[in-house]
């Protein structure tokens, strides 16, 4: 979530619980955005996806979906993604560290900007 709130994205966290449910809301360019974040030493489970899509689909104030994970991402998971336009996947350690880093990205074709160097 801080990686969106360095970049002046507006961002609402949730409560940590350690229960499974969302991270937090990025609001990227008017694309209101849904976060899941894990940390998987093996691949993915794809109940974390499917839940995290039916948030998608079951709120009208959401607009899309991005699971952020360290593990792996089986092909059908993969396929997933791909086939739902509404949902993106940052997969594995190198993804997020050019996001932790400050690289720009890009997250359902919306160019999220690179920081600014100190």
């Amino acid at each position: 979530m801080s990686c969106f709130e360095e970049r002046s994205h507006k961002v609402a966290h949730t409560p940590a619980t350690r229960d499974g449910s969302i991270d937090g809301f990025v609001r990227i360019k008017n694309t209101h955005i849904i976060i899941q974040a894990k940390r998987y030493k093996g691949s993915i489970a794809k109940k974390h996806v499917l839940d995290l899509h039916q948030l998608v689909k079951d709120d009208r104030k959401l607009d899309k979906g991005l699971f952020i994970h360290t593990g792996k991402s089986s092909a059908q998971i993969l396929r997933y993604f791909r086939e739902n336009d509404d949902m993106a996947l940052i997969s594995g350690v190198k993804d997020i560290l050019c996001l932790l880093d400050g690289e720009e990205t890009e997250i359902f074709g919306i160019k999220v900007k690179a920081l600014k160097a100190k």
